[in-house]
């Protein structure tokens, strides 16, 4: 399942092939109990059936499809609300045993040009986190509001629409941005009309840098595109191949003094040659970066501490939280691709604030919100 950034790109690129076609975007707008995905979660519909993304891990898609269709012919968005708590046969067909309930919002979009999309298309490439707010629900007498999108600038515009105060939205996203987590707000203006907004909070891609030149870095690039992080390199170009350069976003050379470095970005050092990778280290040392690894025995970062402490160096490596060596998950990897494996799923829940033991240990629900 791609990441929520993968998605919005594949949904844009697949909207701007439609041309004069018409299409639909649903998304999950809430969401309670159990699913496989969250809000956010986009599928986009054109006309004649074809689809890309998803809003659950296969068994909605199919009914979604026939209501995006349906909201097409219509000419008007809709909300669906998929009740599985109680698993019923009745609802679409087949028993999900999920126990959960999602909301999907179905928008039918104008060719060529739509505010959605266009919204979605503005966060592409973005490196820093976006917040868009939804109207998901409304009075029958604004329901012609529903579906509409807007971005976080445009927050007074939304507080004029609805009648309601710009604070009350400000404050909702002020909020978003400090929780890092979505909501669904109910809101009321001066006529006691009541509106449903999703404060969708969206996180740009993640970025791995890895640093090497040797066969096992196409592992790590490969595995981190499949699963929609932004995967760049520092190597010496002519010790890799074509293949390589072009599958890396962005490529730097071992001699580059500075790197782009966000809070959304992980260092892989690996290039299996300890002069450069201490080199490197000492770059990135005082970057405030969540995620450096170092691929290798504990033995050998043990060596590179002494040597920082030799050239004046305050910092443990083997104490800090954000120097991970060995580096990975503890999965026996002992191939390349295990080791990328292992190495990617450590920073995905380094960025997701995880610990990555097994699931089945996990006291509570899967996900936090």
């Amino acid at each position: 399942m791609p990441t929520q950034m993968q998605e919005i790109e594949k949904i844009v690129a697949f909207y701007n092939t439609l041309a004069n076609e018409e299409s639909a975007l649903g998304t999950v707008v809430n969401v309670s109990g159990s699913s496989y995905r969250r809000i956010g979660a986009r599928m986009l519909v054109s006309a004649d059936g074809r689809w890309v993304g998803g809003i659950s891990g296969g068994c909605l898609e199919g009914d979604a499809l026939r209501q995006a269709q349906k909201a097409i012919s219509l000419g008007k968005p809709t909300k669906i609300i998929y009740d599985t708590t109680q698993d019923d046969l009745h609802q679409i067909g087949i028993g999900l045993g999920c126990r959960g309930k999602i909301e999907v919002l179905i928008k039918p979009l104008q060719p060529k040009q739509d505010d959605s999309i266009s919204y979605l298309q503005k966060l592409i490439g973005s490196r820093k986190p976006n917040i868009l707010l939804h109207i998901i629900s409304a009075d029958k007498k604004y329901e012609n509001f529903l579906g509409q999108t807007f971005d976080a600038i445009s927050s007074s515009d939304v507080a004029q629409l609805l009648g309601v105060l710009p604070n009350i939205i400000l404050n909702k996203i002020e909020e978003t941005y400090r929780t890092k987590t979505s909501s669904v707000e109910k809101l009321n203006n001066d006529s006691q009309q009541e509106f449903e907004i999703l404060v969708e909070y969206i996180e740009p891609k993640i970025r791995v840098i890895c640093a090497g030149h040797n066969y096992d870095i196409d592992a790590m690039i490969d595995l981190g595109n499949t699963i929609g992080f932004q995967m760049e390199l520092i190597c010496q170009a002519n010790k890799i191949s074509k293949t390589t350069f072009q599958k890396a976003a962005q490529v730097y050379d071992y001699s580059a003094s500075e790197f782009l470095i966000d809070e959304h970005t992980a260092i892989v050092l690996m290039t299996h040659d300890y002069k450069k990778d201490y080199e490197l280290l000492k770059k990135v040392l005082d970057k405030n970066i969540r995620y450096i690894g170092i691929l290798g025995p504990k033995a050998r970062t043990a060596r590179m501490q002494q040597d920082l402490k030799q050239e004046g160096h305050d910092f443990s490596l083997l104490e800090n939280e954000t120097i991970f060596s060995p580096m990975g998950l503890d999965i026996g990897a002992t191939t390349a691709e295990e080791i990328a494996l292992s190495t990617l799923a450590e920073i995905t829940t380094v960025f997701r604030n995880r610990d990555g033991h097994f699931l089945k240990l996990r006291k509570g629900t899967i996900h936090d919100d």
